[in-house]
């Protein structure tokens, strides 16, 4: 099962990228791209979760930053009342998240 879901991770974030009408929805295809690869539950992932799971599987300081940055601007634009349409630079900053995170072995 484990196996399964992550090689399905990044269809499975694509599409939840494709279908994202919000930064928070731009967030969780993130998240849940970085949960399935590792096998680990999503619900209720926080960000501090999600730095915490990368850097206890491997991943090096800039890519966790990338990710938490990333994740820190979706929350600004969700607390700021400006969860609408995600900009493109938000889409394009987890777009490169996501091909970053699928570039690396972790463990």
């Amino acid at each position: 099962h484990a196996h399964a879901r992550a090689r399905s991770a990044s269809r499975t974030a694509t599409a939840a990228m494709n279908a994202a009408s919000s930064s928070g929805e731009v967030a969780d295809a993130l998240i849940g791209y970085i949960a399935d690869s590792l096998d680990h539950p999503e619900a209720g992932l926080t960000r501090h979760d999600v730095r915490r799971l990368l850097t206890d599987h491997g991943a090096d300081d800039t890519l966790v930053d990338e990710v938490d940055a990333v994740l820190s601007t979706c929350e600004q634009h969700q607390y700021a009342g400006a969860d609408v349409r995600p900009d493109d630079g938000l889409v394009t900053a987890v777009e490169a998240c996501l091909r970053h995170l699928q570039g690396v072995r972790l463990r």
